[in-house]
């Protein structure tokens, strides 16, 4: 395999807090990492500077690790635009996304790099996701949150209306150059959902292997799933139609014909959850019912999104 020259590729890596997370994720990939690529941290107004913290001035030492921050918390989708923007100053060639709780298993970055090779006509790579956490709730959102990225799944194109999440997601730049920036900064969540979108709209493919594989730290209580589920589907609205989209006839008919086919809704989703999980591991049919439950719940979450849906949104800034 031909490797990228020495910073033509780059590992961007959000984040808001996690200082400890962010250094054991760097722990691990530092020792895997290869000589051409170089780590962005992109700090999202965290209140203790990342340079002057315990966990993470040690590792901001070596001279593969740069950092930028955020003086206030502009959310995630902001952080990768910045560091985004970085990289094409810096005439990076492949940028790896990461999440600051996820740690990577051994090859992640060569496995990215190798699949970018060999499929150049994919505009993105997304890899394998394994949750990690103990209890019945951890595996609760196991389930709900990585069933298109499962190592068990078969490499090859993730089609509508699926979608890859951020994390463990690679991608030339130079593929992407007519986008002038490639997250929505006001979407609190769904900017993967936007993005996904928006690179099929100008006829780009997505492409899911499970050979890179990084692990996720997944939520341990009930009450942590159930909200996390319920903000994300605050944003399927407006994603759906569009910043500036916006009327109130718009909500008023959407809304209507949501509510109408909720049950429709509840029965797709849960079946396009659960498929990948139950096949051959009947076990996961436990799952069943908390799946479905936590559909009737999402449904609310989208209602609510519609009739405000300022809820999913940033205020608007400059970007």
């Amino acid at each position: 395999m031909t490797l990228p020259m020495r910073n033509e590729t780059c590992i961007l890596i959000p984040f808001l807090n996690r200082l400890a997370m962010v250094a054991q994720l760097l722990e691990h990939l530092l020792k895997d990492l290869p000589e051409q690529t170089v780590v962005l941290l992109v700090d999202d107004g965290s209140p203790v500077m990342a340079e002057t913290s315990r966990e993470l001035s040690p590792y901001l030492k070596d001279e593969r690790i740069h950092i930028l921050n955020h003086p206030v918390n502009r959310g995630p989708a902001a952080a990768r635009n910045t560091g985004i923007q970085w990289c094409r100053q810096q005439q990076i060639k492949v940028v790896i996304l990461l999440d600051s709780d996820c740690v990577p298993d051994p090859g992640m970055v060569r496995h990215h790099l190798l699949l970018l090779e060999r499929h150049p006509d994919m505009d993105c790579i997304g890899g394998a996701i394994i949750g990690v956490g103990s209890g019945f709730w951890a595996h609760l959102d196991r389930v709900l949150s990585w069933f298109t990225s499962l190592p068990e799944l078969p490499a090859g194109e993730i089609l509508a209306p699926l979608h890859l999440p951020t994390t463990n997601l690679s991608f030339r730049l130079d593929r992407l150059a007519h986008f002038d920036r490639l997250f929505e900064p006001r979407y609190k969540t769904g900017e993967d959902v936007d993005f996904v979108w928006k690179v099929r709209a100008q006829g780009g493919k997505i492409f899911f292997s499970p050979d890179p594989v990084v692990r996720h730290r997944d939520r341990e209580t009930l009450h942590a799933v159930i909200k996390h589920q319920y903000r994300w589907a605050l944003h399927t609205y407006i994603v759906r139609t569009g910043l500036g989209q916006d009327t109130v006839l718009r909500r008023i008919g959407f809304a209507g014909v949501f509510l109408m086919l909720s049950p429709l809704y509840v029965a797709v989703a849960t079946y396009l959850t659960m498929r990948p999980w139950g096949s051959g591991r009947p076990v996961f049919l436990l799952y069943l019912p908390f799946v479905v439950l936590v559909y009737f719940i999402k449904i609310m979450g989208v209602l609510s999104g519609t009739i405000a849906p300022n809820q999913a949104l940033y205020p608007e800034t400059k970007d």
